[in-house]
């Protein structure tokens, strides 16, 4: 159908699709990454009129950066979403004090571990870009924390930091295989 020359009525398009999920017989997980690109009003109206009748083995995961245009207050009413927000994805304190203190052993003093976590906001990589550029002998994490500005100037140096002690080839595939920008 949608080799054709003009493509059917939205409704049949997910009501079609919405069958042929219905057929496979073992659960699946359909990821859609970066929803938080997709402008179409037709694509979320399409994928809302198939998430109104769900196919049963069908378990869906949207990655966005901001709430995508669906009835998502109708999906928490029904107890149909799970949601992981950016809180979520942060470590707490005592988590990032945990982390610091497998990664770096007694390198560094509790209030000091606090300070990495406020300056990294919680964010793993933050914390792991800072083991890296500590890796090096006479490296502290004092160092990191005397830096002035905000967290992205923090994260810059990091980066800087952990992408200068590799080598090229290495540093090429870290690039290549960033999510980000």
């Amino acid at each position: 159908m949608l080799s054709a020359p003009n493509l059917p009525p939205l409704q049949v398009l997910y009501t079609v699709l919405i069958n042929d999920l219905d057929r496979i017989e073992e659960d699946f997980i359909l990821v859609l990454d970066d929803f938080h690109a997709i402008h179409e009003d037709s694509v979320h109206a399409f994928l809302g009129e198939v998430l109104r009748h769900p196919p049963q083995p069908m378990h869906l995961v949207l990655i966005s950066r901001k709430d995508p245009f669906l009835p998502i207050s109708t999906f928490r009413a029904r107890d149909q979403v799970t949601e992981v927000r950016t809180r979520d994805l942060r470590f707490t304190e005592s988590e990032a004090i945990e982390f610091l203190k497998f990664a770096l052993g007694d390198r560094f003093e509790d209030t000091t571990a606090l300070e990495l976590s406020k300056r990294t906001e919680g964010w793993v990589t933050g914390l792991r870009l800072a083991v890296l550029a500590m890796g090096g002998p006479g490296n502290s994490v004092r160092k990191l924390l005397d830096l002035k500005g905000t967290t992205p100037y923090v994260v810059d140096f990091l980066i800087t930091e952990v992408l200068d002690a590799q080598s090229p080839p290495i540093r090429r595939y870290l690039l290549r295989s960033s999510i980000l920008d």
